[in-house]
């Protein structure tokens, strides 16, 4: 296994890097423009949750992770019980992720009045779909692991569509605030 991070989790920091930027200047944007503070908020936890990844992805965290509880796991003669352990959890983080999308949805319905409301809220969905992406992979339970990591590479393309919708919301965001009167 190569040391340190690869090339693509590198640029998927960068990129994390650029969005970041983006959610900055839609808060900037909400603060100026005198928007609702949960849209200010938001894009500031948005940046503050991409700088995290950013991070989490050059030190390269995951692997990191992953070859520390093998060790723990080995060390204490459970390696080879790993499957009953990571498939509660795996259901858990799953049933978590279907209750969570439930309550966007309702949170959905509830606070998207206007159009810059839903540009917060998909930079939400998207945010969260990421932080899913991140938490499946840290499970590492093999039958997810040959749909994320399969010939699709699914978790690069929900990870990267997710940071460009987070970044297309926020400069949709910033367009619709500056057209308002």
């Amino acid at each position: 296994m190569p040391l340190g991070p690869s090339l693509l989790s590198l640029g998927a920091a960068a990129l994390y890097g650029v969005v970041l930027t983006a959610c900055l200047a839609a808060a900037i944007a909400a603060r100026r423009n005198r928007q609702a503070a949960w849209h200010l908020r938001c894009w500031l936890a948005f940046a503050l949750l991409l700088a995290a990844l950013a991070i989490l992805r050059v030190v390269d965290f995951e692997d990191l992770f992953r070859d520390h509880l093998r060790e723990m796991l080995r060390s204490s003669g459970s390696y080879e019980y790993r499957r009953t352990m990571q498939r509660p959890i795996a259901i858990a983080v799953l049933g978590i992720a279907a209750i969570g999308f439930g309550l966007v949805v309702l949170l959905f319905t509830r606070l998207a009045r206007a159009r810059r409301d839903v540009a917060v809220l998909a930079g939400g969905a998207a945010m969260s779909a990421m932080l899913l992406i991140l938490v499946l992979r840290l499970v590492s339970y093999s039958p997810l692991d040959r749909i994320l990591f399969g010939p699709l590479k699914l978790h690069w393309i929900i990870d990267l569509g997710s940071a460009l919708t987070i970044m297309g919301s926020a400069a949709g965001y910033i367009w619709l605030v500056r057209q308002r009167p």
